[in-house]
């Protein structure tokens, strides 16, 4: 999600091409998590697999917040667990793989929490040769270790930009 897209590292949600951008500028809320599908679907790319993927601090807060606090028919912005959650009626998910340090779109020791809404049936994966499993019995043969090693090349392809939006500024 928020990889650098240089030195053989996959860009990401964080840095692909048309990705559109909510600026939270604080913790999240329901109305800043509907203004995310809000932008998706502006761009006419709200079908597929839709959802939410944050952090677990995220997360954590929005099961604690309610949607409409001033409401007595309030009810928790998240529900479900951290694997299977729902958002505004959206398949959500939690992850420590989501940064929490994070300054903008970049993942560079700040702050800010990784928020993402999207398609991610337009997420491609692709996934070259097999995984390899390489087994050396001598270089650490004086400690009784064999060492085992694997290796699986693969490559990530935001189809396209527009069927995703990442949070900002987003602080829990």
């Amino acid at each position: 999600f928020q990889g650098k897209g240089a030195g053989g590292e996959p860009a990401g949600v964080y840095k692909a091409v048309g990705v559109s951008t909510k600026a939270f500028g604080g913790t999240a809320d329901y109305a800043k998590l509907v203004d995310m599908l809000i932008s998706v679907a502006t761009s006419n790319a709200d079908m597929g697999t839709l959802g939410y993927v944050t952090t677990i601090l995220v997360a954590g807060n929005l099961k604690k917040a309610l949607d409409f606090p001033a409401s007595s028919a309030g009810r928790p912005i998240w529900t479900g667990t951290f694997a299977d959650g729902e958002v505004a009626g959206y398949k959500a998910m939690a992850s420590n793989q989501m940064s929490g340090s994070m300054t903008g779109s970049e993942d560079v020791g700040g702050t800010d929490e990784a928020v993402v809404f999207g398609n991610f049936a337009d997420a491609v994966i692709g996934s070259f040769g097999a995984l390899e499993t390489i087994v050396d019995p001598f270089r650490l043969k004086k400690q009784g270790v064999i060492e085992a090693t694997s290796f699986q090349m693969c490559d990530i392809l935001i189809r396209h930009g527009e069927s995703f939006c990442k949070g900002t500024g987003c602080t829990g």
